[in-house]
């Protein structure tokens, strides 16, 4: 609930405040978020606090100004910074006030049960890399903590924001930063090298579109021990078969992710232009989960993305238990098609009956209804 008095931006007042207190938004390692509304403005803002000297290179703690200069559409804009009340400057703890996502981040959603489809998914992901591509060409700086924590989104969750752009670092003449302020489970596995480039954004990034197609890892039982001695190993942060992908998501798109999470940075695309070209050039199903969970339920997508809705085949997929009869014990597969205009449809020679918990025959199953579906003219 909203307080009657204006107040700081972080714990103490300030001599002239512009800012009322709305509640917080997010508690994380770096600290609190919290969302204000500006008295003059009216609009909301998010102020972080955060400790400059634990960002090694970061232009937050050399350059904090070049932070405000920073104007692209899929950025979250640094619109103030404060020394934090209390602090001696020399500690450097400041405030940051950025806007507002009314959509919150990418992570927040995935824990709020949250599902984002294939073509979302490849959406969001491409406004990360465009921003990146601006970070890195224009700026000569690389963000060095992409993670879904810090890929903000709006109210539809349709647009992507990368935001927390304090541990940036700008690029010697041969576009290295020191590896640092990057989130252990999502740092490129070259970081144990001291130095890193714009391909460990790159990583990041294909780790975001992972998450978003897989969903959220289980933290709580995660290792974090062996993640460091992983890390300290010149490995990726999990080991293989973490990257798997569910069986709905296209070839083409599972292609692209192993190639952005590629544990040898020479085999990722070369920066984020390259990877922004391939995310963009994905024709796939976008295939969206509408029900059930695991391996059994049912799934929606239309194809292709190129031309209206209107104009699109829409796909449904249902993987179902059999309950009785001769087949008990089995899942069945089966699809159907449509238009916007006429009822559904089944493809006649697309039913299985699989193994339950066999996620090559669904992924299989999957493949086949995509191929006939991409056969029929639109």
């Amino acid at each position: 609930m909203a307080s009657d008095n204006p107040g700081p931006l972080h714990e103490h007042y300030l001599e002239r405040p512009n800012y009322t207190f709305l509640h917080t938004v997010g508690v994380g390692n770096a600290g609190k978020s919290l969302l204000w509304v500006h008295e003059v403005l009216g609009r909301p803002v998010v102020s972080k606090t955060i400790d400059l000297l634990g960002l090694p290179g970061g232009i937050a703690r050399s350059e904090p100004r070049l932070l405000e200069s920073m104007d692209h559409a899929h950025l979250v804009r640094v619109r103030e910074a404060q020394w934090a009340e209390g602090y001696d400057p020399s500690l450097k703890v400041v405030t940051f006030t950025t806007d507002y996502c009314e959509g919150r981040s990418v992570a927040t959603a995935l824990e709020e049960g949250h599902e984002f489809s294939v073509r979302e998914s490849l959406t969001i992901v491409g406004h990360v890399l465009d921003a990146l591509d601006y970070m890195h060409n224009d700026h000569r700086m690389v963000h060095r903590d992409v993670k879904p924590g810090n890929v903000m989104l709006d109210g539809a969750r349709r647009q992507g924001f990368l935001g927390d752009l304090g541990s940036a670092a700008l690029m010697k003449d041969d576009g290295t930063v020191p590896a640092g302020g990057c989130t252990p489970l999502y740092q490129a596995p070259e970081s144990t090298e001291g130095r890193i480039d714009a391909r460990a954004d790159v990583y990041g990034a294909g780790m975001v579109l992972h998450e978003m197609l897989a969903g959220s890892p289980d933290f709580a039982t995660m290792d974090y021990d062996r993640i460091c001695d992983r890390l300290d190993e010149g490995r990726r942060a999990m080991p293989n078969s973490y990257f798997d992908l569910p069986p709905w998501v296209p070839d083409n798109v599972a292609r692209l992710v192993r190639s952005m999470t590629h544990s040898d940075p020479d085999r990722r695309p070369a920066d984020a232009a390259e990877a922004l070209n391939r995310v963009q050039r994905t024709a796939c199903v976008d295939w969206r989960r509408a029900d059930g969970s695991g391996l059994t339920g049912r799934w929606e997508g239309n194809w292709p993305s190129s031309v209206p809705m209107a104009r699109r085949r829409l796909l449904e997929v249902i993987a179902e238990p059999v309950t009785s009869g001769k087949f008990k014990g089995l899942v069945l597969l089966k699809a159907a098609h449509r238009t916007t205009t006429k009822p559904w449809r089944g493809y006649a020679r697309l039913t299985r009956r699989v193994a339950p918990g066999d996620a090559a025959a669904l992924a299989g199953f999957f493949r086949e209804v995509e191929a006939a579906a991409q056969a029929t003219p639109i």
